[in-house]
């Protein structure tokens, strides 16, 4: 008999038909240590996380639980159907192998399982029961290794199909794109945020902007920088654990014993959306925050100066002697024009830079009241 064009690794997972999907989460996680890995409620599938391996649990009242008949009970079985990985996985050669033995062959395409997406076949045993025969995760930029390199790298750091998790192994490969990115990150947001901005005082600024200042908008402002650095160390500290749980499942468990381990490591459901990694959910969400904060920032700086805050200054134009008048704030400046606001007059102007031959930075003017307070402490000194 030839021998099959693969090698069986382990057990990939499991696929359990549950009437009470509440009590056997409790029974897998609770009793036996397991975790949470993935939850797709909208066609009724909990993915649980057992070492290396995972264990499914598929409602019967839910969309996939629907299409394997009645309940499981004590004349029916529960066990939807058996995934075993194998390696390599070319698909040809081992469609070719089942079909010389005649075995009924069903549907192919990429499934997750317990190492991330791959390539998957499902498959008819005699008695009927499913076969999922599955194929290593798709990791984008990561060269083939050979089985037995990649059965020694799969037992201490299961693949994953997560997008944030494929970028941050490009950026560590490739610093320099990280820097490119992180720039012209920085660039978008000194645009956006300008141009919010800058629209509190009825100024179009994009078009008093020249090429030049499209490139370095966001290095003008260093508080843009820093939201980046915030923003990269808040998504590191958010998905740090779920790093740490794919590469050390049974650590995590033993860890998870403990009062901290169970804050450090909860089965949190936060930032699970369809479709989308929780990692990569994390990383979203603290893009979009960061987009935000500063957002609401910027509105309040405006506001502030529009309501006398902000930096006063004095401006003398070209070829005058004296300095315009009014109580001027400068609002800020690209390479062609400077711009200023007149908080009395509720009025803004951009004024070109050649025009202007000197700007001064004054004091702000305290308030009546404080003006009026040292006076009254000199009459009350004997």
């Amino acid at each position: 008999m030839d021998k099959p064009p693969f090698q069986l690794q382990h057990i990939d997972h499991l696929v359990l038909r549950v009437r009470d999907a509440g009590a056997m989460q409790a029974f897998y996680c609770d009793v036996l240590g397991c975790s949470v890995e993935r939850r797709q409620d909208d066609i009724g599938l909990l993915q649980l996380r057992a070492g290396r391996s995972l264990i499914d649990l598929v409602p019967v009242d839910g969309k996939l639980g629907r299409m394997g008949g009645a309940a499981p009970g004590e004349e029916g079985r529960n066990l939807d159907h058996l995934c075993l990985r194998v390696e390599p996985f070319d698909r040809e050669a081992i469609v070719a192998h089942l079909q010389a033995h005649g075995v009924r062959i069903t549907e192919f395409g990429l499934r997750h399982g317990a190492e991330g997406e791959g390539p998957s076949q499902y498959v008819i045993d005699p008695e009927g029961n499913t076969v999922e025969l599955k194929g290593a995760a798709d990791v984008p930029g990561v060269a083939p290794r050979d089985a037995a390199q990649a059965e020694t790298s799969s037992r201490t750091e299961p693949a994953s199909s997560s997008m944030a998790l494929h970028l941050l192994e490009v950026l560590k490969r490739e610093p320099i794109l990280f820097v490119t990115l992180a720039y012209l990150f920085v660039s978008f947001m000194g645009l956006w945020l300008s141009y919010w901005f800058y629209r509190r005082f009825g100024l179009p600024v994009l078009e008093y902007m020249q090429a030049s200042d499209f490139l370095v908008a966001g290095l003008r402002q260093p508080r843009y920088a820093v939201a980046i650095a915030l923003m990269v160390a808040a998504a590191w500290l958010a998905t740090w654990p779920l790093l740490f749980r794919r590469r050390h499942p049974e650590r995590v468990e033993a860890l998870r014993k403990k009062w901290w381990g169970r804050i450090v490591f909860a089965n949190s459901k936060l930032f699970r959306w369809p479709g989308m990694s929780q990692e990569t959910g994390l990383v979203v969400g603290a893009f979009w925050g960061s987009i935000w904060l500063l957002f609401a920032y910027v509105v309040d700086d405006a506001e502030r100066i529009r309501a006398g805050g902000g930096n006063v200054v004095q401006v003398t134009l070209a070829n005058q002697s004296a300095p315009l008048a009014g109580d001027i704030r400068l609002l800020g400046t690209n390479s062609a024009y400077v711009f200023l606001w007149w908080p009395t007059e509720r009025r803004a102007e951009a004024v070109p830079i050649e025009s202007i031959s000197r700007i001064a930075a004054l004091a702000r003017p305290l308030p009546p009241a404080s003006r009026k307070a040292p006076a009254a402490a000199a009459k009350r000194t004997p």
